[in-house]
């Protein structure tokens, strides 16, 4: 217990030791206590501390001030300076003898240090590049161009449908008996229309599924019936509905059969012009181009990469499918590309 405890508490100690610049870990390890022992002060970055031969560089000491920092105006007074020198020299003590209890060897240490690195490397390799160039005017506009249906939109609205399927090929009489079966659903249906779930069930109990959209499920669309191109007889009444649980009170009827419809849904109309979205579209273009790249060098070191996965062992796991190969055999093949958290570095 004790070590497991001690391992989360390290996890961190070890990060932060890792990624301060200037701090060097095997160099460290290799100097004497010994002021005499030190390497001449020209040769190496300004220290403000020292432990055991290992240096806390003014440019370590400034990336912590920077990184804890509550943004300007805050606090730089002597004794903070002191308290994060303090909070470093404290992370190495812990880092360095979570490496003597081999600690860094732990799974769980080893994978939140890996997912720094990567991280890290995705910030450096793609992030900033692409957080630093210009979005050109014409990057912009051609993304209006391409994305218009969100920024300029007219008004759409959504129905949850029972449809009752009767072609008007069908004979007279098939297709009044079907007409006359919608008017009891509903009935059924404004009967139940303050029942949650109510609408829901008489769909899967009732609904034949309309050519043009899943059971039950118009999506939304506008005064024109697009994009689905539904019936006017259809829309016409759905626009006529005002509020989202309101129920049509008559059937409506197209040449594919009968509805009975429920407003689910309301879009308003949006109507945005280039210049007003234009700093969300660039971030929009930046964000897209950061998966992308990031999916190229993950798939391009994963192409010069040697993947094995071993059968035998992979198969001792609960839940595990099994690989179809024989007995022995190992496999080699392309992973593929996984998506790290970007969250925080743009």
């Amino acid at each position: 217990m004790e070590t497991m405890i001690f391992r989360r508490m390290v996890i961190a100690a070890i990060a932060v030791a890792m990624f301060m610049p200037g701090c060097n870990r095997q160099e460290a390890m290799e100097k004497e206590t010994s002021a005499a022992d030190s390497p001449p002060a020209e040769s190496r970055p300004p220290a403000v501390a020292r432990l055991d031969g290992e240096f806390v560089t003014a440019g370590d000491l400034q990336w912590y001030l920077d990184s804890r920092s509550a943004g300007p105006g805050a606090d730089t007074s002597d004794q903070l300076i002191k308290d994060r020198l303090h909070e470093l020299v404290v992370g190495k003590v812990l880092a360095r003898e979570a490496r003597n209890r081999n600690l860094d060897q732990d799974a769980a240490v080893k994978y939140a240090i890996e997912q720094m690195l990567g991280r890290k490397l995705i910030e450096e390799q793609i992030v900033k590049p692409v957080m630093a160039r210009e979005v050109s005017r014409d990057e912009i506009e051609q993304y209006y161009a391409r994305h218009k249906e969100r920024y300029v939109r007219p008004r759409q609205v959504r129905v949850a449908d029972i449809f009752l399927a009767a072609p008007d090929k069908e004979e007279p009489e098939l297709r009044e008996k079907n007409r006359q079966e919608a008017w009891l659903v509903l009935a059924e249906a404004r009967k139940s229309a303050s029942q949650r779930f109510g609408f829901s069930r008489l769909i899967q109990e009732r609904s034949d599924k309309h050519p043009l959209y899943e059971r039950g499920d118009t999506g939304f669309f506008d005064e024109q019936g697009k994009p689905l191109g539904l019936d006017f007889a259809l829309v016409e009444k759905a626009f006529a509905l005002e509020r989202t649980g309101e129920v049509y009170d008559q059937v409506i009827e197209t040449p594919e059969g009968f509805h009975v419809i429920m407003l689910v849904g309301i879009r308003q109309a949006v109507m945005r012009d280039m210049e007003s979205v234009a700093p969300q579209i660039e971030q929009e273009i930046r964000q897209a181009e950061i998966e992308e790249k990031q999916d190229q060098l993950v798939n391009s070191l994963l192409a010069d990469s040697a993947v094995e996965t071993f059968a035998e062992q992979l198969e001792q796991f609960n839940g595990y499918t099994g690989m179809k190969k024989s007995k022995g055999q190992n496999r080699t093949e392309k992973g593929s590309a996984g998506v790290i958290n970007l969250q925080g570095l743009n």
